[in-house]
């Protein structure tokens, strides 16, 4: 965390007017961001290593019906979602949205990203994105297909989380699974399961990626839910019809607005001068006014 305790999230000037205007963020399902492995990354040894626990606890020939072997069961329930298939692999049952943040307000590779059309980078406060939460619909079922029973899941409330990189990053989030996943026998556990998939599973997989995005210093408000729990909307992206949350910006969350290099720069922070103005946000020497600074990156876009 950075030691003002402000976010950056690069955006061009439609994002940053969206932002401003509604007081929303958009958090976008994770497998349509840009990096092709979202999700896929560690997907591989977190099913491994819960098939292998789950073996461990509850061995070929072991007695039924005990309290490891519920475990198990339950762990074998979870991996069963991380096959090709699986129930948010491909039917989509669970999915994790996501906003990224960077530590740096003034990054070139995201400059590079966003600054072709002149970007923004939004500065917000942590607090505050500790307080959001997804726009919940009507409250849905989901029905486990082979149990045949109906599981009410509750919505799960965003989560700020520092993204980890790399094949450590993995192994402390399978360590972390396999400690949390299957405590104790509660339940179905087909349907425990299920349920600890999308509450566990799929956020920690969302929370690491590769080493080569290591620069970017990423922090992510995560949400997970499952279909027709949340309002979900779509918007043209680069992979297609792309979907996506709502997240509902607290009041004061915005703390400052860098203008990105390239043409332009000083008219462009003039732009984002009255877009604050107007809206309330930049005042003369108002509490808890929004900065404004320019980018020192030499890059022309």
């Amino acid at each position: 965390m950075t030691e003002s305790g402000v976010l950056f999230h690069y955006t061009d000037a439609s994002g940053l007017i969206g932002i401003v205007e509604d007081q929303v963020l958009w958090a976008t399902d994770a497998e349509f961001l840009n990096d092709a492995r979202e999700l896929r990354y560690g997907r591989e040894e977190m099913h491994a290593a819960l098939l292998a626990r789950a073996d461990e606890l509850s061995p070929p020939g072991s007695a039924e019906g005990s309290a490891e072997g519920s475990r198990a069961m339950v762990m074998q329930s979870a991996a069963d979602q991380l096959e090709p298939g699986g129930l948010f692999a491909q039917r989509q049952y669970h999915s994790a949205y996501v906003a990224c943040f960077c530590e740096d307000g003034d990054l070139l590779s995201q400059w590079r990203a966003y600054g072709a059309a002149g970007g923004y980078a939004i500065g917000f406060r942590a607090a505050s994105l500790r307080e959001m939460e997804p726009d919940v619909g009507e409250l849905g079922n989901i029905r486990d297909l082979e149990a045949v029973e109906e599981v009410e899941l509750p919505p799960l409330p965003a989560g700020l989380v520092k993204v980890r990189y790399g094949p450590h990053a993995v192994e402390s989030a399978v360590s972390t699974v396999l400690r949390d996943v299957a405590p104790e026998p509660v339940g179905h556990p087909g349907v425990t399961g299920f349920y600890r998939a999308r509450s566990l599973v799929l956020p920690a997989l969302a929370e690491i990626k590769h080493e080569a995005f290591a620069e970017e210093r990423e922090w992510r408000l995560i949400a997970v839910a499952s279909i027709g729990e949340a309002d979900v909307y779509f918007r043209s992206g680069p992979l297609g019809v792309t979907p996506y949350v709502n997240l509902q910006l607290p009041v004061g969350s915005i703390a400052e607005v860098v203008v990105g290099p390239g043409r332009e720069q000083e008219l462009r922070q003039r732009g984002v001068e009255r877009l604050l103005t107007e809206r309330g946000l930049l005042t003369e020497g108002g509490l808890g006014d929004v900065a404004i600074r320019n980018s020192r990156a030499p890059f022309r876009g």
